[in-house]
């Protein structure tokens, strides 16, 4: 469990934006706020601590090779306590924490203290909707504010529903934000991810798990 006060906010990030002239395929002009530039990353390296990277088991998890993919760290309020207490879990896609040759399950998370934390889950914890999105969520951590070097999403607050993405017109070109594991490295005896600028090539599509 953890406070919910040691979350990443949704306005700890945030880009400007300026008014920039679009035009509809059919020719009409318009005036949209468009997020703009690209800031320095180093404003927003505390986001570098919402990734965590997983494995196929406990020895390749603390060696650091063979590395499986990367997820990250979001918090969710108790239900019981939702003002005091939320409970952190990993989430990652359905085909890297489940189905994948080798299944990578196996969360390793940063200390304060250097030495990694391994979680030695099972691909059967991991929840996800069958058939649905290409999308797993770990079971709860066991959390300690003090012994772990990372910052998990405040999940509710991250969360976007399609009639918010609709009106804040978030579609192709769109900057974003790219956290996780830089292909060619794998860390070693911790967690190094990588942060990059991109923009979003396309919108609307569903990545969802094969038949």
């Amino acid at each position: 469990m953890i406070s919910p006060a040691r979350v990443l906010q949704p306005l700890d990030v945030d880009f400007e934006r300026c008014p920039t002239r679009c035009y509809s395929s059919a020719g009409t002009e318009q005036l949209r706020w468009m997020r703009a530039g690209m800031p320095q990353l180093g404003q927003y390296k505390n986001i570098l601590k919402t990734a965590v990277f997983l494995y196929a088991n406990e020895e390749d998890a603390l060696k650091g090779i063979k590395i499986g993919g990367s997820g990250f760290l979001i918090s969710l309020p108790s239900k019981r306590f939702s003002q005091l207490v939320h409970h952190v879990h990993v989430v990652t896609n359905w085909h890297v924490a489940v189905s994948g040759a080798p299944s990578c399950p196996v969360v390793r998370l940063n200390t304060i203290s250097g030495k990694p934390k391994i979680f030695d889950f099972d691909p059967s914890e991991w929840t996800f909707i069958p058939g649905g999105p290409d999308l797993a969520i770990s079971p709860p951590l066991e959390w300690e504010d003090n012994r772990y070097d990372a910052i998990p999403f405040h999940g509710v607050q991250w969360l976007m529903s399609k009639e918010e993405e609709t009106k804040l017109e978030i579609g192709a070109a769109d900057d974003l934000f790219m956290i996780g594991r830089f292909i060619d490295y794998d860390g070693e005896e911790t967690n190094t991810p990588a942060l990059r600028f991109g923009h979003i090539s396309i919108a609307d599509v569903r990545i969802e798990q094969p038949c």
